[in-house]
């Protein structure tokens, strides 16, 4: 457990976490926040390597040996996809995603590569 504490300390910005958390706090939270969270995770390493530093007690013992590395890399598909999709809206519709409606969406999906899973 103390060296997921150093990893996330040596590669988090402090300041940044700090900042966001303020902004969740008083209900300001946008998709630039999540965004740079995203990336933030994405600086630790795969999925199956910060499960592993983690205390069977936390999540179990279970989980953690039955975490396979295909999973590890759905995850980190899902993290970019996610990320394509927050970097194909404006500025406004991800300071406000309100604003967003059916003829954005499309053009969201459209310009952040995935296809339509209907």
């Amino acid at each position: 457990m103390l060296s997921l504490i150093e990893q996330v300390q040596d590669k988090v910005d402090q300041d940044e976490a700090e900042a966001q958390l303020k902004k969740l706090q008083r209900n300001q939270f946008t998709l630039d926040d999540f965004r740079s969270q995203l990336r933030q995770v994405k600086k630790l390493g795969s999925f199956s390597k910060i499960l592993k530093l983690l205390p069977d007690q936390l999540l179990g013992a279970s989980v953690c040996r039955t975490w396979t590395d295909e999973q590890s890399e759905l995850m980190e598909k899902e993290l970019k996809r996610t990320e394509a999709i927050i970097d194909s809206m404006t500025r406004a519709e991800r300071l406000n995603h309100m604003i967003l409606n059916a003829n954005r969406r499309r053009r969201i999906a459209r310009g952040s590569g995935p296809r339509s899973r209907r």
